[in-house]
């Protein structure tokens, strides 16, 4: 399955808006959030994002918090338009890492401060 860049900063807001290291959401519970997408889709990526250590939790149970690696990355691709400037200058690729998603992220957002 090919990566939904969209669905990940979507499921990093969530996990974001909603967790506090504390208390855990299901899988299910994303399901449920985003039901636009599939159940595979979701649980795919969210397996990902705990594979590349971007959340922390269970693999297919549950979801804890977001890593400060999580959270570095979604920092960079969060303002919605910087998020659609991140992928107008990534779309003629065909493959690219989060790492290279973030580093255009905070690019973008360097030269909106003049630095």
């Amino acid at each position: 399955m090919r990566l939904d860049l969209d669905l990940i900063r979507k499921l990093l807001l969530i996990i974001e808006d909603e967790t506090n290291g504390r208390k855990a959401f299901t899988y299910d519970h994303y399901r449920k959030a985003l039901p636009l997408y599939s159940s595979v889709s979701i649980d795919y990526h969210l397996k990902y994002l705990l594979n590349c250590g971007y959340i922390e939790g269970e693999l297919w149970r549950y979801v804890l918090d977001i890593t400060p690696r999580g959270r570095d990355y979604l920092d960079s691709v969060r303002n919605p338009k910087i998020w659609q400037q991140v992928k107008d200058k990534i779309h003629p690729l065909d493959n690219i890492t989060l790492d290279i998603i973030a580093d255009v992220g905070k690019m973008l957002i360097s030269n909106q401060l003049g630095l």
